[in-house]
């Protein structure tokens, strides 16, 4: 039964939440940084009112030493 309640998520297009772990500002522009499921990047305009706006993830990969 927890088999098919987990594939009824991921077929349904549900995805884990994302947990920001760092943010930084230049300028009009924040990039914070996240992990979850998955981890990378989400760049942001920042408006005058500071809300967010034309978000973009941006995918990070990380290599091993070596490679």
């Amino acid at each position: 039964m927890r088999s098919l309640i987990l594939l009824a998520l991921a077929l349904s297009g549900c995805a884990a939440p994302r947990v920001i772990t760092g943010i930084t500002m230049s300028g009009d522009h924040a990039k914070l940084i996240y992990n979850g499921a998955s981890h990378g990047l989400i760049e942001c305009q920042v408006e005058g009112d500071g809300t967010l706006a034309q978000c973009e993830v941006l995918p990070v990969t990380f290599l091993k030493k070596g490679e």
